[in-house]
C-alpha cells in the first residue's frame, strides 16, 4: 500500500468512516465510470449526480460504488449491469474496486489495528460494516482523511476553471471532473491525487478533486508544524501559502488539538 493511502486507511479507522476511506482507497488505483471519449460528457455529468453536491470526484466515486453495490446485492448480476449502463459506470472495474477493497481490508487485519471479528464477508460486492465504519456517511470527517492522504497536493481556485498549486501559477480542472462545470466556490482549497499535462506541456490539469476545509489542512496534515500568525490581519498561514482568517484566541487551542491527533 502507498503510504499516503496508507495514512488514510488508518485514519478513516480510528475516525470511525473506514469503509469510505477502503472504498476511495480502491478508486484511486481503478476508475469506476467509463473512460470512453465518446461518452466522456455522459460520464462526467454521471459524475456530477454522484458527487452529490460535496464538490468532490473521489466522493462522487465512493457513492457511485456505494449505489452500485446496493444494486448488485438487491438484484443480482442483471440488475447492477443495468445500473452501470444507465449510469456509465464500468461493472468490471467496480468488482475489482470490490476486490482492491477487500485486499486492503486483510492487510489492516494482519497488523492487528482492527480486530478480526471471525465474520464472514461478502467479497464479491465488499462493504466493510463494524464500528470502524459507523460514520462513514459522514462528509466531513471522510474529506478530512482525503486531506491527510493526499496533502501536500493542495490547489486553490483562482477564478472560473482556473486553479493554481505552491509550485504551479496555473492548472486546470480535468475534464472528466465533476466540478468541471463550476465556476465559483465559497471555499478556494482542493486536494487533489494526481497532475498530468497535454502532449506538449501546454496545458497543466489537476486531477480528482476534493474540496476540503482549511481546517482540515490545519488539523490532518503537518502543514500546521510551520504556521504563521499575524495579528493585525488575523491571518494564519501555513505550508507557506495556505490562509485561513481566525481569531487570535483560537490559535494556540488549534495548534494544541493539532497535537492530540498526531
Amino acid at each position: 500500500i502507498a503510504p499516503n493511502v496508507g495514512k488514510m486507511i488508518l485514519l478513516g479507522a480510528t475516525l470511525g468512516v473506514l469503509d469510505s476511506c477502503l472504498t476511495i482507497a480502491a478508486c484511486l488505483e481503478t476508475e469506476p465510470f467509463v473512460t470512453s471519449l465518446a461518452l466522456r460528457d455522459e460520464a462526467r455529468a454521471s459524475r456530477q449526480r454522484f458527487a452529490q453536491g460535496t464538490r468532490s470526484d473521489a466522493l462522487a466515486s465512493l457513492n457511485a460504488y456505494n449505489s452500485w453495490a446496493k444494486e448488485r446485492t438487491r438484484g443480482g448480476e442483471g440488475a447492477a449491469s443495468a445500473y452501470c449502463s444507465q449510469s456509465y459506470l464500468n461493472g468490471n472495474s467496480l468488482a475489482t474496486i470490490s476486490r482492491i477493497k477487500y485486499q486492503f481490508y486483510e492487510i489492516l487485519l494482519k497488523t492487528g489495528f482492527i480486530p478480526d471479528a471471525g465474520l464472514s464477508v461478502e467479497r464479491t460486492v465488499f462493504v466493510e460494516q463494524s464500528q470502524f465504519s459507523a460514520m462513514s456517511s459522514n462528509v466531513g470527517l471522510v474529506k478530512s482523511c482525503l486531506a491527510a492522504a493526499l496533502f501536500p497536493n493542495v490547489a486553490m481556485h483562482k477564478h472560473r476553471r482556473e486553479f493554481c498549486t505552491k509550485v504551479d501559477s496555473r492548472a486546470h480542472v480535468h475534464p472528466s471532473s465533476a466540478i468541471k462545470r463550476d465556476k465559483e466556490h465559497d471555499n478556494p482549497w482542493f486536494v487533489f491525487a494526481e497532475k498530468t499535462g497535454t502532449s506538449g506541456g501546454r496545458r497543466l490539469y489537476v486531477r480528482t478533486l476534493t474540496n476540503v476545509s482549511p481546517y482540515s489542512l490545519l488539523l490532518f496534515t503537518p502543514a500546521a508544524d510551520s504556521s504563521t500568525y499575524e495579528a493585525p490581519l488575523s491571518l494564519l498561514t501555513f505550508d507557506g501559502w495556505i490562509t485561513v482568517r481566525i481569531p487570535e484566541r483560537f490559535v494556540d487551542a488549534l495548534r494544541r488539538l493539532r497535537q492530540i491527533i498526531e
